[in-house]
């Protein structure tokens, strides 16, 4: 199984932080800043979940709070989004410099 890893392309980039914007906005705009910490972020995605404001069958919506559980990673563990192109596909991923540590967020919820 080849790996290939390297940054998000400028369309990746955009589509994910059309993911995370999605998310962020269910915040009013007085309270957004909330989505600047782990804490923050985490809350959300709990009352989101919770709330049942994601069916099942919502593969776009649950992608995007797997991109903010990701940004929360990011945060907590000094990970960096990359993009991994294997025989699967190409998808977002989480890696930690220096290591072989990958994780894959957008399919997490």
């Amino acid at each position: 199984m080849s790996q290939r890893i390297e940054a998000l392309s400028l369309d990746e980039l955009a589509l994910v932080e059309k993911q995370r914007s999605w998310v962020r906005d269910h915040f009013d705009a007085a309270a957004r800043h909330q989505y600047q910490t782990v804490e923050g972020k985490l809350r959300l995605l709990d009352t989101i979940i919770r709330s049942g404001w994601v069916e099942a069958t919502e593969t776009w919506k649950l992608q995007s709070l797997g991109i903010t559980f990701g940004d929360a990673l990011c945060e907590k563990m000094d990970l960096r989004w990359v993009a991994v192109d294997d025989e699967y596909g190409r998808d977002p991923a989480l890696c930690d410099e220096g290591t072989a540590l990958m994780i894959f967020p957008l399919t997490t919820i």
